[in-house]
């Protein structure tokens, strides 16, 4: 009960947004949207199950020891997170609440976010012991001072490490993010193939481009392109699809600047949501495919085994998956350069931005496009998970989306140089980035939580 009562406070005020995107776009009447989140609030937080449940079990059985009894605590519901995050919609964790606490929330570059949730599950357990209905258990007190302590060494081991990494001098690249705030609508309209609709959203990127000032890349949030791109000899695309990709190319050149920008490759009749790269003399360079994608928005769940379920709705996407978490190489003039792309809530996946870190990426570039989740918590939600994979990998980030928040994060976790949201934009800023700077988290991965 008490697990039921949780998932449901935190799924109703956490994923409010579920309602809003179920009635704007699934066409849902909201009664059925609310049930809906209903439904999705009782599974919300499934560590919570697994936690209350091994507590009333195992917990009879531990020895009368506090100090085993608040690390037992402490290390089960870090693990039962760590557990169900691979296979959770939106992989929240607890410990995201650090990154509004710097000098803690730089302890997830050695033990990622597990460590960040560790430390406020044994507060809670110490306290659990020393508030009791009677009497304060023996120890209790210890268990308390001890966890006050943990929280210290780990401000001051965040603090010192903030002050080491700042005297370092990295590599610096100019960025303008283009966020032209194209409406759900127009999108969708573009995206069906209206050749007039297809030209504003163009006309639109193209206009704030020629905007920005000079910079060494140009980014455009995620799927900008709104159709296929011919990128490759085996891609096919569309009369429009051609022309736009020549007049993208041809400002690459004029604006000296690379291009960076989501949209659509066809190949072999498969459609995969792409980050496409333009450099600045016009030539195409690389793209990526998007791997992990979108339940019932890119992709219907079993739909590959019974066709009939990708009839339900027809506006859902059936893309391909990429080949995995591949940094794109960037030649730019005379540097090459090794950019991590991820796409939408692949942002938010620690173990598939860890693996674009292990695999060479010197900095990070989230192409996204919010705008389906309105005026709600959701953009904020998705900006804050991001940051987090910053810190733990000691890499920057750039975040470019359709309606905000584009900003920059650097390798503390950050923000700056935001820009508004839902309103069209530049946003220009620096990047600093450390090419053989390596964190613990990054070479040793989940350390900690396999520990726990």
């Amino acid at each position: 009960m008490q697990a039921l009562l949780a998932n449901l406070l935190i799924g109703m005020g956490g994923f409010h947004w579920i309602t809003y995107v179920a009635e704007r776009f699934g066409q849902v009447p909201f009664p059925l949207a609310l049930i809906m989140l209903f439904a999705f609030s009782l599974v919300s937080v499934p560590q919570l199950y697994l936690f209350f449940t091994g507590v009333y079990y195992i917990s009879p059985r531990l020895p009368q020891n506090i100090w085993l009894k608040v690390f037992f605590y402490a290390a089960f519901y870090a693990s039962c997170e760590f557990i169900v995050l691979p296979v959770k919609l939106f992989p929240e964790s607890l410990g995201n609440i650090f990154v509004h606490w710097p000098s803690l929330a730089q302890n997830a570059a050695w033990g990622g976010v597990s460590i960040l949730t560790f430390l406020p599950c044994f507060l809670g357990a110490a306290l659990y012991f020393f508030i009791p209905e009677k009497k304060p258990q023996i120890h209790a007190g210890k268990t308390v001072l001890a966890a006050v302590i943990l929280f210290l060494c780990a401000h001051v081991w965040g603090s010192w490490e903030m002050q080491q990494l700042k005297q370092l001098k990295g590599e610096k690249i100019s960025i303008s993010i283009v966020q032209a705030n194209i409406g759900d609508l127009e999108k969708l309209v573009s995206e069906a193939g209206s050749i007039e609709a297809i030209h504003q959203v163009m006309r639109k990127y193209k206009g704030l481009s020629n905007s920005a000032p000079k910079s060494d890349l140009l980014l455009w949030p995620e799927t900008a392109f709104p159709v296929a791109f011919p990128s490759k000899a085996d891609t096919t695309a569309t009369e429009i699809g051609i022309d736009e990709a020549g007049a993208l190319k041809q400002m690459a050149i004029q604006k000296n600047s690379s291009i960076l920008f989501g949209g659509y490759e066809r190949i072999q009749n498969t459609d995969f949501n792409s980050a496409l790269l333009v450099g600045s003399d016009g030539k195409f360079q690389d793209s990526y495919k998007k791997v992990i994608l979108l339940a019932f928005g890119e992709y219907m769940p079993l739909g590959n085994f019974f066709p009939w379920l990708k009839t339900l709705n027809p506006q859902m996407g059936d893309f391909g998956r990429g080949p995995g978490a591949f940094p794109i190489l960037w030649q730019d003039k005379d540097k090459q350069r090794k950019i991590g792309v991820s796409i939408c809530y692949e942002a938010i996946r620690h173990s598939y931005m860890h693996d674009l870190k292990k695999n060479g990426a010197d900095f990070f570039v989230n192409l996204t496009n919010d705008s389906w989740f309105g005026n709600t918590f959701e953009p904020w939600q998705h900006l804050e998970l991001a940051s987090i994979r910053s810190i733990e990998n000691r890499t920057p980030m750039v975040r470019s989306t359709n309606t905000g928040i584009s900003t920059f994060i650097d390798i503390f976790g950050h923000i700056y140089s935001t820009g508004p949201l839902f309103e069209s934009a530049v946003i220009h800023g620096d990047l600093e980035y450390f090419p053989k700077l390596e964190s613990f988290y990054t070479r040793w991965g989940e350390v900690f939580a396999y520990a726990m």
